[in-house]
């Protein structure tokens, strides 16, 4: 055997290269299942899908820093194809770092996949959950039965293996996940100092679970391709120590590409905002540009500032990008510009909308210039996107509907056309313009007209340079103007200044009203908020009067925005009177503690202590204050005992029937259904 070891991890490796031993030593516990731990696919003329697996046996170098196994030569279907595979391994604390070089000498073949490091046959303890990073953050429970139900129909190698993945930087938000127990875990990241596409990889092969990353090498004969920045643990502790595995290299310095920003102050304590389309895709109007006032006092009268103004242009929403000019349907441009200016009396914010990759094909821009600088496939093939707006018919959405191509992140053309957009907002007097759907990556491009490499696997970091130019071109029309974007990704969510989510994270799977059980919610938003606390989030998702208190109350406790979209963001708040009610009374407490729910940080459940799983709680800091939120919805009454070490008691409030009473070192919580308190602390300096 092949070893290294520390005193919190061992990782050995046999003649044959098999991984043997992945083992948390603390635990005592081996992940490793014995089998190799690469595998490539390549093509050779107009044959894909060529796979070649670690068949031979490697020369191993095992040192006192260092495993090197190199495979100079390797076999496809018995024969020697000339493709050489070196695999490094280290060890730092209790981390296993892991590299990989590809060689290719194989004439008229290309590697085009490589999964790596392959952990076939992984041992999991029967605590352990999938965290992944889908749109911010999802547990799964049963991975092996979950992959199991990912059949590809008639599409796939079905009878050989079923596959779940997930592709970084869409929809994975961060590129690591993790296997957690209460106490200790599995932690899989690519710490990798150029951002480029990843697959997470989740196979089962009948009842034995490999789990792997994917990358595309394009690797041409004649030519090397390498990675580092793998990176597998078994940690101890709970799943925040995998978070932290994550952020801590993030920060770290040779992390180029992830970088902090500060966002205007009227965004740090935005409450949210009501998101309006004002005429609609297939022309219905909603509101004209002189009733932005009236949007503003419904907003104002439960405590939302903000206008989120969609369908402000020509033709409506999801029509005629990026010919963005005012609608005379609803008004003039001086219209427009005079209702902006009024909605802005009285600290009233109006965020601009434009969609950040989508060209209309019946836009003049696109039948000028779009073919050109849209993404194109491997074939020279466009992608093209219909949204299926409609009212109460069936006609528009079946054949009227508009047609789009994404335009490629690498042309500088598109950027001018988004400076353009921040352009108009400044015009127009807005806070802040938003580009829809440019949070996340693309599908990578092909096209070899484009000045980028082919295919294009960094098209999250161009959006995140990009997003970057377009933030200091707004700045220079106002250092308080803003920049937002939707979806969450790290690469170009940590250049936005407010995210509008995909989710409303709160989502419950089970029927917890009903039973009175803990709500089990679809998504896991913490995952996402706990390792980027200073990244400003929305919920999304409530448009009616139901199941207002549970959603708004998480939404408080995550340190979400509320993103106000009434019947699909057609109406204003005031056609939700016990929503609207509700949140003027938690807006209240927002903006009386804005100091932390607002401006400090989100810890999730750091800094306290509570002894009844029943009730929700997160915490948040802002230099000396602490705040401790906690809600539940599903009982009656719920207590709990609460404390928070380090910290003195200052104050309690909250929301439908809260108390909090001191005993001893601690403080006993009583929360009524559908309570909500936040308690405030101050850290003893004694």
């Amino acid at each position: 055997m092949y070893s290294l070891q520390n005193d919190k991890v061992k990782v050995s490796f046999d003649e044959q290269g098999f991984l043997q031993e992945l083992v948390n030593l603390e635990t005592g516990f081996n992940y490793a299942g014995g089998h190799p731990v690469w595998r490539l696919v390549f093509q050779r003329g107009k044959t894909f899908e060529l796979e070649v697996n670690a068949d031979t046996q490697p020369k191993i170098t095992c040192g006192k820093e260092e495993i090197i196994l190199a495979y100079p030569d390797n076999l496809f279907n018995g024969e020697v194809v000339r493709f050489a595979v070196t695999v490094k391994v280290k060890l730092e604390e209790d981390n296993v770092q892991w590299s990989i070089e590809l060689a290719n000498d194989e004439p008229d073949c290309v590697i085009r996949d490589l999964f790596f490091p392959v952990i076939h046959d992984m041992q999991l303890p029967e605590t352990h959950e999938l965290i992944t990073s889908a749109i911010g953050g999802k547990k799964i429970k049963d991975i092996r039965g979950h992959v199991k139900a990912q059949h590809s129909y008639w599409k796939g190698m079905d009878h050989l293996f079923i596959q779940f993945s997930q592709a970084y930087p869409r929809p994975c938000a961060t590129d690591c996940f993790a296997f957690a127990g209460e106490d200790d875990g599995f932690y899989y990241g690519m710490h990798a100092k150029v951002n480029e596409e990843t697959n997470h990889i989740y196979r089962m092969y009948g009842d034995k679970l490999e789990v792997c990353m994917g990358k595309y090498p394009s690797c041409e004969c004649g030519r090397t391709w390498s990675q580092s920045g793998y990176v597998t643990s078994p940690y101890n502790g709970s799943w925040h120590t995998a978070a932290k595995k994550y952020r801590a290299w993030l920060d770290h310095p040779e992390c180029a590409w992830f970088e902090l920003h500060e966002s205007p102050e009227w965004v740090k304590r935005m409450t949210g905002w009501q998101r309006i389309i004002m005429k609609h895709q297939y022309g219905e109007i909603h509101y004209d540009y002189s009733q932005l006032k009236d949007i503003r006092k419904d907003g104002q009268e439960c405590g939302i500032d903000a206008l989120f103004m969609f369908g402000w242009q020509n033709g409506g929403h999801d029509n005629n990008y990026p010919d963005y000019t005012y609608d005379p349907e609803l008004g003039t441009e001086k219209d427009l510009i005079a209702g902006v200016e009024e909605f802005n009396k009285n600290d009233g914010e109006v965020i601009l909308y434009s969609n950040g990759q989508l060209m209309d094909l019946n836009s003049d821009f696109y039948k000028k210039r779009g073919h050109d600088i849209a993404i194109k496939d491997f074939n020279g093939n466009t992608r093209r996107d219909a949204y299926l707006f409609r009212s109460t018919g069936q006609f528009y959405g079946y054949v009227a509907n508009r047609a789009f191509e994404h335009a490629c992140p690498y042309s500088m053309e598109w950027e001018e056309v988004l400076k353009g957009v921040i352009d108009i907002a400044a015009e127009f007097g807005c806070k802040a313009a938003f580009f829809d759907q440019l949070g996340m990556a693309p599908n990578a491009c092909c096209d070899p007209t484009h000045e980028h490499d082919v295919p294009a696997l960094d098209l999250g970091a161009q959006r995140g340079r990009q997003l970057k130019r377009l933030r200091e071109h707004a700045r220079n029309h106002s250092p308080e103007m803003a920049v937002g974007v939707e979806h969450i990704t790290d690469v170009v969510g940590c250049q936005s200044d407010f995210i509008h989510s995909l989710s409303g994270f709160c989502k419950a799977m089970n029927d917890w009203e009903d039973k009175g059980e803990k709500p089990e919610l679809e998504f896991f938003i913490d995952w996402f908020r706990y390792i980027f606390p200073e990244i400003i989030l929305s919920d999304r998702e409530i448009r009616d009067d139901s199941d207002i208190e549970r959603r708004v109350n998480h939404a408080l406790m995550k340190g979400l925005r509320s993103d106000v979209e009434i019947y699909r963001c057609r109406k204003t708040i005031s056609e939700t009177p016990h929503y609207k009610e509700y949140l003027g009374k938690i807006n209240r407490l927002r903006k009386k503690y804005a100091d932390i729910l607002l401006l400090g940080k989100y810890c999730d459940t750091d800094n306290f202590i509570i002894d009844n799983d029943e009730v929700e709680a997160r915490s948040f800091v802002n230099g000396d204050t602490l705040a401790v939120v906690m809600t539940q919805s599903h009982l009656e009454s719920a207590k709990t005992n609460l404390s928070v070490p380090g910290y003195e008691y200052i104050a309690a409030d909250g929301l439908n029937g809260v108390e909090v009473i001191k005993k001893d070192e601690f403080f006993h919580v009583e929360l009524k259904k559908h309570g909500i308190a936040v308690i405030i602390y101050k850290k003893c300096h004694h």
